[in-house]
């Protein structure tokens, strides 16, 4: 049986960025890609993050993030401060404990 990727449209988790992004799913799990034009996943840019990335401009040195048609840097920032944001709150239940 042969590997069947499946494209859908599917709404940003963010409630204030409306567009659609695309996503790939493959076997029950799903790719969203914020970059299309450098192949760049969500998955990469948290990956990024937690090697130390802390902005857009991280990004884009080290996964070309926002160099082409720049429609992926509002998604990119979201990202980000998503994941920092549940940083900041694991290390505040952290000291809490």
């Amino acid at each position: 049986m042969g590997r069947r990727w499946k494209m859908i449209l599917k709404k940003s988790c963010n409630l204030h960025d409306k567009r659609y992004h695309l996503h790939y799913v493959f076997n029950g799990g799903s790719v969203m890609y914020v970059c299309i034009c450098n192949g760049v996943t969500e998955r990469d840019i948290l990956q990024a993050i937690d090697d130390g990335a802390q902005s857009v401009r991280d990004l884009n040195r080290e996964l070309q993030v926002g160099g082409c048609c720049g429609k992926c840097v509002s998604v990119a920032r979201s990202v980000i401060r998503s994941r920092q944001d549940e940083m900041l709150l694991e290390s505040c239940v952290n000291a809490a404990a």
